[in-house]
């Protein structure tokens, strides 16, 4: 989504290589995932159209299954489907805001982005994006003087499967110019968009550069088998 155009643009100009990769079924949709490993809050919202903001704690995670969000058709009467923006911010001063909601969108913003189609192969593309995250808001404004949100700290995202690349934004700034080099800086870094098939699920972790994988697994593997023993299947 980007803020500045439509996050429908995920659609366009798809490799086919993905032809090999066919859509699993909708009720096989896998989750966006966010795990807070940051020693503070991050402030966050899901939006489509809309989303109000939460806070994640430290050791929080937030889930929610692959949304379908339909945005109209397109000029020959087919469906056109948009992305979804996890929006995030680690501004600790959004809680002592009078309008948080006000203060959040107001600040500087990465976003965890995703689109979910039912038709097209693979069915989910997904991306880490800094557009919004500068606090000037032109084609110039980072320039080394200003960090992305989480450049101090870092952040990591994969996918369960192996069809699904990773992003890592490592901590500090190593490339000295204040950007994460594998997510989108301008709305027109399209590389930095990647496709994967819509049953594996994607995992941010943030504030560490190191997977989460492992412990979401694990988590809901123990969920699983716990709820058989109760007899919930």
């Amino acid at each position: 989504m980007h803020g500045k155009k439509s996050a429908v643009w995920l659609l366009a100009g798809i490799s086919s290589s993905f032809a090999l990769l066919e859509n699993a079924p909708q009720n096989e949709n896998g989750e966006a995932i966010v795990v807070n490993m940051c020693t503070f809050p991050v402030f966050f919202a899901s939006v489509g159209d809309s989303g109000s903001m939460s806070a994640l704690p430290p050791g929080g995670i937030y889930r929610e299954q692959f949304k379908l969000r339909y945005v109209g058709e397109d000029y020959s009467g087919g469906a056109k489907y948009g992305g979804i923006s996890i929006m995030l911010s680690p501004n600790q001063s959004i809680a002592a805001a009078t309008n948080k909601q006000e203060a959040f969108l107001q600040s500087t913003i990465t976003q965890f982005e995703y689109t979910y189609h039912p038709i097209i192969p693979p069915g989910l593309w997904y991306d880490i994006s800094n557009v919004n995250g500068y606090v000037r808001d032109t084609d110039d404004g980072w320039d080394g003087v200003l960090p992305w949100p989480f450049q101090k700290q870092g952040l990591f995202l994969e996918g369960t499967g192996s069809d699904c690349a990773t992003i890592i934004c490592p901590s500090g700034n190593p490339y000295g110019n204040s950007t994460c080099v594998q997510a989108y800086t301008h709305s027109t870094d399209d590389w930095a968009s990647h496709g994967c098939r819509n049953n594996n699920s994607i995992v941010l972790t943030l504030c560490k550069e190191v997977s989460s994988l492992a412990g979401i697994i694990d988590v809901e593997n123990h969920s699983n088998e716990a709820q058989k023993l109760h007899g919930c299947s």
